[in-house]
């Protein structure tokens, strides 16, 4: 008998490479948002590079530049809060609590 791998994710994953910028939720400070890159998105969540380990539970905010024209007027960031589900080996998982697309003067 063969094993078979049972998906269980909620969402099928789409691989997209994007630069993404993310920080504390509702922190009201002057630090500059932190730096990454998606791995991969669903409608449920995002998988991106960290430098370090994240705290699970951790409400996050954060701004990804999406596929497009990036420097014509009709450039979109899609901006999202999430809470992290994991975070391991130079990866974060957000699971998204809301989220949407907005335009470039009110990026993150």
């Amino acid at each position: 008998m063969s094993e078979q791998k049972i998906e269980r994710r909620r969402a099928g994953r789409y691989s997209i490479e994007r630069d993404v910028k993310w920080k504390w939720q509702g922190k009201r400070t002057r630090e500059a948002p932190a730096h990454g890159r998606t791995v991969n998105i669903s409608s449920g969540g995002v998988l991106f590079t960290t430098s370090f380990c994240l705290p699970l539970g951790k409400l996050l905010e954060m701004g990804i530049n999406w596929p497009g024209a990036q420097e014509s007027e009709g450039a979109l960031q899609l901006v999202a809060k999430g809470r992290v589900v994991r975070s391991d080996a130079g990866c974060t998982a957000i699971e998204f609590r809301q989220r949407e697309f907005q335009a470039p003067h009110s990026r993150l």
